[in-house]
């Protein structure tokens, strides 16, 4: 949850700052995949969504904020109807390039993706120095947390799948023989001693 918070909290400083707060929030999607990467700008039924490959979030606060403010234009875009991209939505168009040197992004022409942004400009710089000087503490903060929450849960779900397995179970004394799960605490009832698994 901490992450979503931090890119909220992006969203909203740029938003203020480089959109006059005209943005509704997106909702943030990860996802981990070495055949994706980037962030990706997506309009669902009612919000707007924002996906973005978990590991980008390790990379330079600059590059967060660049590619932050490259969704937010599209978003800019879809909300006061802007035909930014051609092409199936792989070609920046003439009017996304405007728009995103409207608000901070520096951009070049390539002839395959038409409009590329390759930087931000000192006025966003001055926004990250002066009101998002702290992102990457927090942002490595919540991405150690997140990872930490989603290692629990692999572990429980491993204690789940070894629990779930049937085991054999035995006396020390009698040798008496029961079937039980993995974890079980079993006491034989012949001789009242806890039973081992074999």
């Amino acid at each position: 949850m901490q992450i979503y918070a931090q890119l909220e909290h992006i969203f909203r400083i740029l938003n203020i700052d480089l959109f006059d707060d005209r943005l509704p929030v997106p909702a943030f999607t990860f996802f981990s995949s070495q055949k994706k990467n980037g962030w990706y700008f997506k309009e669902k039924k009612v919000q707007y969504v924002i996906s973005i490959n978990e590991e980008e979030l390790e990379k330079d606060v600059k590059e967060i904020v660049q590619n932050m403010l490259h969704c937010m234009v599209h978003e800019y875009c879809k909300v006061f109807s802007i035909s930014d991209t051609s092409r199936n939505g792989r070609y920046h168009n003439k009017r996304f390039g405007e728009c995103a040197k409207a608000h901070g992004l520096v951009i070049e022409h390539n002839s395959k993706e038409g409009i590329v942004t390759t930087g931000i400009t000192p006025e966003v710089e001055n926004v990250i120095n002066h009101k998002l000087f702290d992102v990457r503490e927090k942002m490595d903060t919540a991405l150690k947390a997140e990872r930490e929450k989603r290692e629990k849960r692999f572990e429980r779900r491993q204690e789940n799948i070894i629990s779930s397995y049937s085991c054999i179970w035995e006396c020390p004394i009698c040798h008496a023989k029961a079937k039980a799960s993995y974890n079980a605490k079993l006491i034989c009832g012949y001789c009242l001693v806890p039973m081992n698994r074999i």
